[in-house]
């Protein structure tokens, strides 16, 4: 990893509060993470990420916000050879992919925001 990366970086490696890690994604220029959930609070700060998946979880995440590339599978035999380059290359283009992530999760609340309104509406109706 490029020595900028490396010093930017902070592992959290202990268990931390739901709220407290919320902040910290809330502040990350990215995200790397084995755990869907956690990506999703990123996601919805605006934070791209870097996935380990592990059971095909990322995969569809991911591609929905345009960081399809930046899932990295672990059972491959092949997957360290590929982790630096992903990592260098959403870090150097964190800006863009944020962008892309901030665009993207409009959407996907607009459209939460349409599915439950069309199923309040349809609750509505059986009464």
């Amino acid at each position: 990893f490029s020595a900028d990366l490396q010093h930017r970086s902070i592992l959290v490696d202990t268990v931390a509060q739901p709220e407290s890690l919320k902040f910290l994604v809330s502040k990350a220029c990215l995200l790397v993470t084995g755990r869907k959930h956690l990506s999703v609070a990123a996601l919805g700060e605006g934070v791209p990420c870097l996935g380990f998946d592990y059971n095909d979880k990322f995969v569809g995440l991911f591609s929905r916000f345009g960081l399809g590339d930046f899932v990295v599978v672990c059972l491959s035999t092949d997957w360290t050879e590929h982790f630096a380059e992903k990592l260098e290359s959403i870090y150097e283009n964190a800006a863009l992919f944020s962008g892309r992530v901030i665009t993207q999760m409009s959407f996907e609340r607009d459209s939460a925001l349409l599915n439950l309104a069309e199923f309040y509406d349809y609750l509505k109706s059986r009464n």
